[in-house]
């Protein structure tokens, strides 16, 4: 990040990246993003504390689901995640012994009843490969219209949303002012010009 940079020109910035993303959210298709940390935790905690929740029990509205992914524990249980989502929503039950299907439920009814309009998850490099294909997918298929931005450390966060074809199809980075420009893979425009049936 360039010296000089404030939160307050970041979080603008990072304002108009989600204005975007709004208007290319389909009805039928999440969208992804990741960002790099550092700044990306500073801007998006300034962001979910400029738009905290409202109201409460069954008319409370979650305009941004912010949470932290904690550190991976040596032997983290299938539904782990989900208890962890689902306490840092403010679910009073997230820690009740239950199926953990009811859990992957209850998360997903919140992010629908509340209005979330965005999910911003800091730490996300703290997750494993399956965790994000889980993620990707109760957000592909039952979420639908809350784009996901995941915040992590950069090489972290490349080699996780990287670990295989679908996700790098899926996440795309969103970079701040003063981040470096990704540098330009020669293979890649080789195989692209190839797909597209270009000379090479």
């Amino acid at each position: 990040m360039e010296e000089g940079t404030t939160l307050g020109e970041l979080l603008a910035a990072f304002k108009k990246e989600l204005a975007m993303l709004l208007a290319i959210q389909g009805a039928e298709e999440t969208e992804f993003r990741w960002m790099a940390d550092p700044p990306g935790k500073s801007v998006v905690q300034a962001y979910a504390q400029e738009n905290p929740p409202q109201g409460t029990g069954r008319d409370r509205i979650v305009p941004v689901f912010y949470a932290v992914i904690p550190r991976r524990p040596a032997k983290r249980k299938p539904y782990d995640l989900v208890k962890t989502l689902l306490s840092q929503f403010g679910d009073l039950d997230a820690l009740k012994r239950e199926e953990g299907l009811k859990k992957v439920y209850r998360l997903e009814h919140l992010l629908k009843s509340s209005q979330v309009r965005f999910a911003l998850l800091a730490d996300f490099d703290n997750l494993i490969v399956d965790e994000v294909e889980w993620l990707v997918s109760i957000f592909k298929s039952q979420i639908k219209t809350v784009p996901l931005i995941a915040v992590g450390e950069p090489t972290a966060m490349e080699r996780l949303t990287h670990a295989n074809g679908s996700l790098a199809r899926r996440f795309h980075r969103l970079r701040l002012p003063g981040e470096p420009q990704e540098e330009e893979n020669p293979q890649a425009r080789v195989e692209l010009r190839r797909m597209l049936g270009l000379d090479t």
